[in-house]
């Protein structure tokens, strides 16, 4: 086997490599849109095994719920709950498109160009 392995079928290497990192990179930006927060443990008695907020009511340890405004919350093991949202994007040029019937993350907003 050649030490040039991967490029031995006459391939552009330097093409492959550009736009595996291409991909990479965007899929990275795509992941950082999103915003999250941290809501501290209620530690409210007669309430084990579950998380509580005003946002969220009532949640089992391990479970998510799905919040209005294209918010999910997950209840964490310690009963913290984290809230993700899609944070701010801007479409300057573009049409701003957000389906709130859809669950997140697939109800953040995109551009429409």
């Amino acid at each position: 086997m050649s030490k040039n392995y991967y490029c031995s079928l006459g391939t552009n290497c330097k093409m492959k490599f550009v736009i595996f990192t291409f991909v990479c990179l965007c899929a990275i930006v795509q992941v950082s849109f999103g915003a999250l927060s941290q809501i501290p443990p209620d530690k409210t008695p007669g309430h084990p095994g579950f998380c509580n907020s005003n946002d969220t009511g009532p949640m089992e340890q391990g479970g998510t719920k799905q919040l209005k405004n294209c918010v999910v919350a997950w209840c964490n093991h310690d009963a913290s709950i984290t809230l993700a949202s899609c944070g701010v994007v801007s479409f300057e040029g573009c049409k701003k498109v957000q389906d709130f019937t859809k669950p997140y993350p697939d109800c953040c907003p995109k551009a429409e160009c």
